[in-house]
This record gives C-alpha cells, sequence and structure tokens, in this order.
C-alpha cells in the first residue's frame, strides 16, 4: 500500500482478513487516503504484542495520524458524510478538509523527491 504498512506478524489469529484491501470497494466520494478517519484501525489493531504496531504510516503526519484514538469525525469523515447524504457543505468543513490535504500532499511529495534522490531504482522502490 502507498500510505501505510502492516506488520503482518504482528497481527492476531484471525485477524489477518481485516486487513486485506477490498477491491470491490468503490469509492464515489473522490477523497484521498485519511489516516485520521473515525473508521481507520489505530496503530495497534488486533496486535499480538501491544508494544508494536499492527499498522504504520509510510509518512511522519504526528503521533496522532492512525485512526480513532482522538474519536472525533476528521476533516473528510465529514465532507464524505456530506457527499453520501448529499447535504450542503458547510464551509468550515472545506477549511479544514484543504488544510489537511495541503499537510498530506506535502509530506507525501517530499517523501517521494527523497526517495527518487537516494534511489538507484525510482521506478521500484518509490
Amino acid at each position: 500500500d502507498f500510505y501505510i504498512s502492516i506488520n503482518w506478524d504482528n497481527i492476531r489469529d484471525g485477524y489477518k482478513q481485516v486487513f486485506k484491501i477490498d477491491e470491490d470497494y468503490n469509492r464515489t466520494s473522490q477523497t484521498p487516503y485519511d489516516y485520521l478517519s473515525i473508521l481507520h484501525y489505530p496503530g495497534y489493531a488486533y496486535a499480538r504484542n501491544n508494544s508494536l504496531n499492527t499498522i504504520t504510516s509510510k509518512f511522519d503526519l504526528g503521533k496522532d495520524a492512525l485512526g480513532y484514538e482522538n474519536i472525533i469525525l476528521s476533516a473528510t469523515d465529514k465532507l464524505e458524510i456530506s457527499r453520501m447524504y448529499e447535504c450542503p457543505v458547510d464551509k468550515s468543513i472545506e477549511d479544514e478538509y484543504l488544510v489537511y490535504i495541503d499537510k498530506l500532499f506535502t509530506e507525501v511529495i517530499e517523501k517521494f523527491k527523497i526517495c527518487i534522490e537516494n534511489s538507484t531504482r525510482p521506478d521500484r522502490d518509490c
């Protein structure tokens, strides 16, 4: 996955299927991957050893960058719900969403540049 790494060896027996990507899932909201979504598992979800993460972000977005530890809707959650129910989107939701997207893409672009600069095979490694 481009956004996260899964530590398969640290997942409890019987729970690996919850980490598999559902290829049939159709995202109609056209929003990017949301680390902060209330629906995202936290880093230690279903861990055999709670001192090791099962999910790790590939981008440094801060200590609260994975899932529902804050137990609040993310800006993307709010936008997706508004779109799903065809509600008007409040300007504050749009502003909050744009701040998140700006931070995410800035981080992704910087990591990609570093990868390309330091790799002998950027087509494979990055």
